[in-house]
């Protein structure tokens, strides 16, 4: 939740502070949430993983690719091709780039 609001709170500082476009944006705070969401769920959710950080974040960041990927198709075509307001289209990319990092660091990365 924490990682969700800080990815949120950057897309829209990057496109009403800045005027970046929604799409760009939501790329930029997809990365900067990402690196809380690693903190957090390395710390809180699952503390019995591995303790190599460097190949943990490593594996962490790869399966990001995929949430990233998903992030950006979402504002592409809700926002970029059908008009939905940028903000309504990150919340369905929060929603399923949520579900497949989740997923795929409990049976992936953060197994016991």
């Amino acid at each position: 939740m924490v990682a969700a609001v800080v990815n949120f709170g950057f897309l829209v500082l990057l496109v009403e502070a800045i005027r970046m476009k929604p799409e760009l944006a939501a790329v930029v705070s997809y990365l900067v949430g990402g690196a809380v969401h690693y903190l957090l769920f390395s710390k809180w959710v699952f503390p019995t993983a591995a303790n190599n950080a460097a190949v943990g974040f490593t594996f962490f960041t790869l399966l990001s690719l995929v949430g990233l990927g998903i992030t950006w198709a979402c504002m592409l075509l809700l926002h970029g091709y059908w008009g939905l307001h940028y903000a309504l289209a990150k919340c369905v990319a929060l929603g399923l780039a949520f579900c497949w990092n989740f997923i795929s660091r409990k049976v992936l990365l953060f197994r016991e």
